[in-house]
């Protein structure tokens, strides 16, 4: 196993440092009277940091022990691991475009909307999930969005075009129906 620096391992460095920095980003925010914004990005780099140190071990095992054709969705991976450049490059590029989609989403839907047709999107055509497990991490996901992040950190999402363009807040408009569904 010989290790080589190209495209792919600096692809790495660069999402596991954006992780560490949302951590110490979030860890830097004042506490205001609304709440502590700095939970979102602190959560979100916790979970990402633990996730990248997982693919991580999980690559280096998968190189020396275990030989698989087995990939998984967005399976980016070096160049040493038992899935071809060719493949690893698609799978890149694919990332970054479904990434670069969110964000898009994001600015232009909001974010309580755009994460989970993110979700969606990716668990019924990259991972041909049933509709009922689709559903239900849908759910759950804007459950986590709306109680945890809205009514226990309360994180203040910024207004997208369409609810500038709409009038309305879909972190309100949605959270009503969720909260009711559990009431915290």
């Amino acid at each position: 196993m010989t290790f080589r620096l190209n495209l792919d391992v600096l692809f790495r460095v660069a999402i596991g440092a954006g992780f560490a920095s949302m951590i110490v980003a979030g860890a830097g925010m004042p506490r205001t009277t609304f709440g502590n914004p700095g939970l979102y990005p602190m959560f979100v780099g916790s979970i990402g940091l633990i996730m990248w140190i997982a693919l991580h071990i999980q690559d280096l095992f998968r190189a020396t022990v275990q030989h698989t054709h087995r990939g998984r969705i967005f399976d980016i991976s070096y160049e040493f691991a038992d899935i071809p450049p060719r493949v690893i490059r698609r799978r890149t590029m694919q990332t970054f475009g479904m990434l670069a989609g969110l964000m898009l989403g994001v600015w232009l839907l909001s974010f309580q909307l755009a994460v989970p047709l993110f979700l969606f999107i990716t668990l019924r055509l990259f991972a041909t999930a049933s509709w009922r497990i689709t559903l239900a991490w849908i759910v759950a996901l804007e459950l986590l969005i709306v109680v945890v992040f809205g009514d226990i950190a309360h994180v203040a999402w910024p207004r997208s075009i369409l609810e500038g363009a709409l009038g309305v807040s879909f972190q309100n408009l949605l959270g009503g129906p969720l909260r009711r569904l559990l009431p915290v």
